[in-house]
């Protein structure tokens, strides 16, 4: 579980990883209603081959 949250506006046009994600998930037809301390196994597999690359 989180201790501290924080969210903050930055432009997808400057956070390339960020909106490939978000990218990902509106083609998948997702839709997120809450945050959650663990990654989906989908997603943490994107941000791995995303550091990959």
């Amino acid at each position: 579980m989180f201790t501290f949250c924080s969210i903050s506006f930055i432009r997808r046009t400057m956070n390339f990883r960020a909106d490939r994600l978000a990218k990902g998930a509106r083609s998948r037809g997702i839709c997120f209603s809450h945050v959650n301390s663990q990654l989906p196994s989908w997603m943490a597999l994107d941000a791995i081959l995303l550091a990959v690359s």
